[in-house]
């Protein structure tokens, strides 16, 4: 799962915007299944810049509040 969530925010850093949310929303459901908070954290949070970088300021308010 930190993989998932480092290739999403590579992904996001090379702006691979499209392909960086597929792979945090992965990472995400991933998290939540088993439970790491932590690590869903930081999918909401990479998966909010990924929406603020697509113009979605109202998806990304909704990650960056989760």
């Amino acid at each position: 799962m930190q993989a998932s969530l480092d290739l999403g925010e590579s992904l996001l850093k090379g702006k691979s915007i499209p392909a960086a949310r597929q792979e945090l929303d992965r990472a995400l459901t991933r998290a939540q299944k088993f439970g790491l908070g932590g690590l869903e954290a930081r999918a909401n949070y990479l998966l909010g810049v990924a929406a603020k970088e697509s113009g979605d300021t109202k998806q990304a308010t909704g990650y960056f509040r989760e």
